[in-house]
């Protein structure tokens, strides 16, 4: 794990190490801390873990999901870690969530109106979007929205002129 300075130009410097030593995992968090879940290594695993911003350090378990994921996508306001899709042989269209200040395993949120893994998650305080991804054999142009602070499923948001997956955030 590294981490940079954004007030300053330079290099990345050493945070700490992954306790797991994975590929594929998604993040997201808060002002205070950062959660990793799913992830790969030698296969897909439940794994959740965090790193608290304000002391470097290794990445210390937090709990585990309900399924073994990777390739999903996260997205967070500043108490809540959503967690949506991914692959566990098979891709899936299911929300999860964290409360970021507590240590627990996730908490059911809703379903997406589409399976898939490989999307991009975007958000502001309040709401959510995950757009595009890889949905069985293709890309999808597919947008789903959430209120991050509620549960339920998402809701459609329209479609991109595109199929997309694996954007960034």
């Amino acid at each position: 794990v590294q981490f940079i300075n954004v007030t300053t130009t330079g290099d990345a410097v050493d945070f700490g190490d992954d306790s797991k030593n994975i590929k594929w995992a998604s993040g997201a968090g808060s002002r205070t801390r950062c959660i990793w879940s799913g992830s790969y290594n030698p296969a897909t695993t439940d794994n959740i873990r965090y790193n608290t911003f304000a002391s470097q350090g290794d990445t210390i378990d937090f709990g585990d999901m309900s399924y073994t994921a990777i390739f999903g996508t996260s997205v967070s306001d500043s108490t809540r870690v959503v967690m949506m899709g991914g692959s566990q042989g098979s891709r899936v269209n299911t929300m999860e969530y964290v409360a970021i200040a507590t240590l627990g395993n996730t908490v059911d949120f809703g379903d997406t109106t589409y399976i898939n893994n490989y999307a991009t998650a975007f958000g502001s305080p309040t709401r959510a979007v995950f757009s595009g991804g890889y949905s069985p054999s293709t890309g999808v142009n597919t947008q789903n929205y959430i209120t991050i602070s509620t549960t339920g499923n998402a809701s459609d948001f329209g479609d991109l002129t595109y199929t997309n997956s694996a954007a960034s955030k």
